[in-house]
């Protein structure tokens, strides 16, 4: 087995560039909690719940600061949550819709280690 390390990651049906290594994203299951209930004598129960406002999926990268892709960043924060993202590689096949670009990215203008990193949220990965 290889480690997933060159996804192709496609926004709105345009497969993108990015910098390596710098991909990362979770499922959109959220968070789960549990708490101890306790009935005297030692007795105890775990109280398992599922925090509904974290059920959202996270897609983040980095880009090159080249003018196309800060005019294509800035395109995928005017669409709002209209943006669809997939991610594949060997194997791996995730979908995200209704995705915004939520961060408010900062691009470094510099010859080396310029770049902005995108931060997007939205529906659960299929």
């Amino acid at each position: 087995m290889t480690a997933i390390s060159t996804p192709t990651i496609t926004i709105n049906n345009q497969v993108i560039n990015i910098l390596p290594n710098s991909c990362t994203y979770d499922e959109g299951g959220g968070e789960q909690t549990i708490r101890t209930q306790s009935a005297g004598g030692g007795i105890v129960s775990n109280i398992f719940a599922d925090n509904a406002e974290t059920k959202f999926s996270t897609v983040k990268f980095t880009m090159i600061n080249i003018p196309d892709n800060i005019a294509q960043a800035r395109i995928w924060k005017f669409n709002g949550n209209a943006n669809a993202i997939t991610i594949t590689s060997d194997g791996l096949a995730r979908n995200f819709s209704a995705m915004a670009l939520t961060n408010n990215y900062e691009v470094k203008l510099a010859a080396t280690d310029g770049g902005f990193e995108l931060e997007f949220k939205g529906t659960s990965a299929v």
